[in-house]
């Protein structure tokens, strides 16, 4: 007989609140024009603005007492994607996005 022990970590999913914002950053940003985004601060869709952009931010709402642990895809096109926390309140989205894309999030607060 063996006997494993395990701890599992949850996250604390955030009430909605009253939604959240994307903006374009940096030199190659979330589009040349701007992007819209559907959802709220745990889950939703960004779709990237005109031509291409690389970083999409993304502000949450309401603050978290921690920085959120994000999972980011883009359903569109087959790239890699990654999630960088900025701050309790903002997120970046990065990967080398096309016109159009629909970049899918999950966020939760550690």
């Amino acid at each position: 007989n063996t006997s494993v022990t395990h701890t599992i970590t949850r996250g604390v999913i955030q009430g909605t609140g009253t939604g959240v914002s994307v903006a374009n950053v940096g030199a190659n940003s979330c589009g040349t024009t701007a992007a819209t985004i559907a959802g709220n601060q745990n889950s939703g869709v960004i779709t990237v603005g005109a031509t291409a952009g690389t970083q999409c931010r993304v502000t949450f709402s309401t603050a978290a007492p921690a920085a959120r642990d994000c999972t980011v895809t883009d359903s569109t096109t087959t790239i890699a994607t990654r999630a960088t926390a900025v701050s309790t309140t903002a997120h970046d989205f990065l990967g080398a996005f096309v016109a159009g894309d629909n970049v899918t999030y999950v966020c939760l607060v550690r």
